[in-house]
């Protein structure tokens, strides 16, 4: 997928490297995981550490990273579509130079790898 293509509709598109929707596996004990439609791993989180029977024990913020990351796709998705509402009513989309709807364009631009 171009990165015309990435910036333009994401790589969890249909067509895409890992479709959506993106969802939270953790049936491993080692690792937080997340995959796609096609059940491809789009990332993983491994930190942690053996405790004092050997066991492997998954740092505590590996699930929250992981379910954050699942998200990605779909808290782009509502805040392009909240930016598009709020900026539809009269004077919307300007707060200031640094105000929520600036901030919110770019956090979209990056997302998106274009800032």
């Amino acid at each position: 997928m171009s990165r015309d293509r990435i910036a333009e509709q994401g790589p969890w598109a249909d067509d895409g490297d890992t479709p959506a929707p993106w969802v939270f596996d953790d049936s491993d004990n080692e690792m937080a995981l997340v995959r796609d439609a096609n059940g491809g791993i789009v990332a993983s989180c491994t930190d942690g550490f053996y405790n004092d029977s050997g066991d492997w024990v998954m740092a505590a913020k590996c699930a929250p990273i992981a379910l954050l990351i699942k998200s990605a796709p779909d808290l782009l998705a509502a805040l392009e579509r909240s930016l598009d509402w709020l900026s539809s009513y009269p004077g919307g989309g300007t707060l200031g130079p640094n105000g929520p709807y600036e901030q919110a364009r770019a956090a979209i631009a990056a997302a998106r790898g274009q800032q």
